[in-house]
């Protein structure tokens, strides 16, 4: 988890604003 904390920051920032920003912005 310290190797790769982009991954979680993109589920956490990418997995929720993306699905209701994308899908509600576009």
């Amino acid at each position: 988890m310290k190797q790769e904390p982009t991954e979680a920051a993109r589920r956490a920032a990418v997995g929720i604003p993306v699905v209701h920003g994308r899908e509600d912005v576009n």
